[in-house]
């Protein structure tokens, strides 16, 4: 009966494990908007003492970079207002930069959900809804997506770099070096 046991216990440890493996080599990766359509991932993190770092990074439906930009705010915010202030912060920087159409897409499902529904309330994140929703520049944002945190390591990148406090740096059109392997890694599965 003890062998039985252990014997049965193997095998579905084996079955677990080939599970484990199986969900490692789907690894989920960043895909392309539609032609004549730009992606724009966000992402902010916590930056402990230094406050919340915000990212957000523009690419065309060839996975192309385009545009990048940072920003760190001295306040700290849960998780799902800090996704939103990155968004908002995107939306920003696509008026300045008169870039659309665009779709948006966060590792946020909360906060994506709430902007496909958009729902309002009296909560922290719904203020921030409703200020991304009357967002200038917003009409030209075509869906609002949700991904997972795999497939939006660039934008989580970018809203770890130190820079100035309420200071932004971007870049456009080219890079910035520290970025260029996330990219590499996004846009190596595709055709």
């Amino acid at each position: 009966m003890r062998a039985q046991n252990w014997i049965l216990e193997y095998r579905h440890e084996q079955q677990a494990a080939g599970r484990r493996r199986e969900q490692d080599t789907r690894r989920k990766f960043w895909q392309p908007p539609g032609m004549g359509i730009v992606k724009v991932n966000t992402d902010a993190g916590c930056l402990g003492e230094g406050g919340t770092g915000l990212g957000m990074v523009v690419r065309d439906w060839t996975g192309a970079f385009r545009y990048a930009a940072v920003k760190r705010e001295a306040e700290r915010w849960c998780p799902a207002v800090a996704e939103g202030r990155a968004v908002l912060f995107a939306l920003e920087k696509m008026n300045e930069q008169q870039m659309g159409p665009f779709e948006v897409e966060s590792d946020c499902l909360t906060l994506v959900n709430t902007l496909r529904q958009q729902r309002v309330d009296l909560t922290e994140l719904g203020a921030v809804c409703e200020a991304i929703l009357q967002a200038e520049g917003v009409e030209d944002c075509y869906a609002w997506k949700h991904t997972h945190r795999e497939a939006n390591t660039v934008a989580h990148t970018l809203a770890h770099v130190q820079v100035d406090l309420n200071h932004c740096n971007s870049w456009i059109g080219i890079s910035p070096s520290f970025l260029l392997n996330d990219l590499y890694l996004d846009s190596s599965h595709l055709a």
